[in-house]
């Protein structure tokens, strides 16, 4: 009875070793290498907080621009948010009410991560790698 129990055992042990693992498209915290030839959607927040239409439409203006302008990336959609940043202390205040949301491929390979101020943009509110592969794996 007891080699039983031990081959049913060890059965189970590989079966969970083999089984494939969960898959997170999203960027851990800490630093990341965003990989030369794939593809990330990244969504950056604005500084914005509420403001007037053509505030905001100034500034969606000025962020269009500046990413439609850098090879490999798509144009943005905008959207509002009403929560704080998750790469932020609790209770900070003065959090930017704007996501910008994109597609870029890299032309090189280079490190970033969420939180980090993105000239002229705002800072990165989460990174999604797009080839179903997950950011700790190689292309």
């Amino acid at each position: 009875m007891i080699p039983i129990i031990v081959f049913a055992g060890a059965a189970a042990l590989l079966w969970h070793l083999r089984r494939p693992k969960a898959f997170d498209a999203y960027a851990p915290a800490g630093t990341v290498t965003l990989y030369k030839g794939v593809p990330y959607r990244m969504a950056i927040r604005s500084q914005i907080g509420s403001g007037a239409a053509d505030v905001v439409a100034r500034v969606q203006e000025t962020i269009r621009n500046r990413i439609s302008g850098t090879p490999g990336t798509t144009a943005p959609t905008f959207l509002a948010i009403d929560h704080p940043p998750t790469w932020l202390p609790a209770g900070a205040l003065g959090w930017g009410r704007m996501l910008s949301v994109f597609d870029v491929t890299p032309s090189r390979d280079d490190q970033t991560a969420v939180g980090r101020a993105v000239e002229g943009l705002g800072n990165i509110e989460w990174m999604m790698r797009l080839d179903g592969k997950s950011f700790t794996d190689l292309p």
